[in-house]
């Protein structure tokens, strides 16, 4: 870990002291697993699920840096099943909302870096099994969705700290997407009618063409949230920098999957950030804002008011 990211999470200690397992390792996930639209009577078994996903996430070791309990990235895993469409294999269709936060230094508030809606979450899952995964091959569909988003997340959490800090991530979720493209699950290809497949997905975050975005994502965190608590009027310009970055790229590929997913997870916090600043800067963030995610108009236009 580099010595800057130890400097900031030793900083945020006793802010972000957690108590969990001595076994978890980088991620500390709350994971939630709601079964209530599948036909049966044999509950336990998405209990038993919950639990395995849960220690596959908390008790892996994702990197190669050795974190502190303070330094646990934090996530938020919510798989909604809809169907179990083979009893004898377990093969389930569902959803999944994937969240990740990190901490804002000086402050009480956790600030989301990643907030994803997975409509194709399938997997086969037969009772009692045992999740296993490898980085160079695709074994199982839920242990590729699972790394895929904990690369994912990790990768965002990084780029906040130190600038593209994340590459290693991207470039990990990367491969869990190319071993997956002949995976007989939905989701995942390069081709096809999907161009919001994970492929896509993770081929935004390495494209030349998002470097921008990256940067930008840098400077929202480092730069702007943290030091909003001590100089809010500097926070807010530099978020204003990040967000004329983040139209840079909108204006080369306004459709772009990142771009749909930021917006996500940043709309209601824009909302929050900038209520209370000057009325020459919520004009100029309204304006922005509107047309980069004008299905959020209604949401960003409290923040004229």
């Amino acid at each position: 870990m580099s010595l800057l990211r130890i400097k900031l999470k030793f900083i945020f200690l006793f802010l972000y002291t957690l108590s969990i397992s001595g076994n978890a390792q980088e991620i500390i996930a709350i994971v939630k697993v709601d079964a209530e639209l599948v036909e049966t009577q044999e509950k336990g078994i998405f209990k038993d699920m919950e639990n395995n996903i849960t220690q596959f996430i908390n008790q892996r070791r994702w990197t190669q840096d050795k974190y502190n309990p303070s330094e646990k990235v934090k996530m938020n895993f919510t798989i909604k099943l809809e169907k179990r469409s083979d009893f004898n294999t377990g093969k389930y269709q569902g959803s999944a909302q994937i969240q990740f936060s990190r901490p804002i230094y000086g402050s009480g508030y956790e600030c989301m870096t990643l907030n994803i809606f997975d409509k194709d979450f399938d997997f086969d899952f037969p009772q009692g099994q045992t999740i296993e995964f490898n980085d160079n091959a695709y074994l199982a569909n839920i242990s590729s969705l699972i790394a895929f988003y904990v690369y994912l997340g990790l990768g965002m959490d990084y780029d906040s700290f130190s600038l593209k800090g994340g590459n290693v991530f991207y470039e990990k979720a990367n491969l869990v997407a190319t071993n997956a493209q002949n995976a007989p699950y939905d989701g995942w290809r390069q081709f096809g009618s999907n161009q919001n497949s994970r492929y896509w997905m993770i081929e935004n975050f390495m494209s030349p063409t998002f470097q921008a975005f990256r940067e930008a994502t840098y400077t929202y965190y480092r730069k702007g949230m943290d030091v909003m608590n001590s100089n809010p009027e500097e926070a807010r310009g530099k978020i204003i920098q990040s967000l004329e970055a983040v139209k840079s790229v909108w204006d080369a590929k306004p459709t772009a999957t990142l771009l749909k997913t930021y917006f996500n997870s940043k709309g209601d916090e824009y909302v929050k950030i900038f209520s209370e600043s000057s009325s020459s800067e919520k004009t100029k963030v309204v304006e922005l804002l509107k047309v980069m995610d004008p299905t959020a108009t209604d949401s960003y236009e409290k923040i004229l008011k």
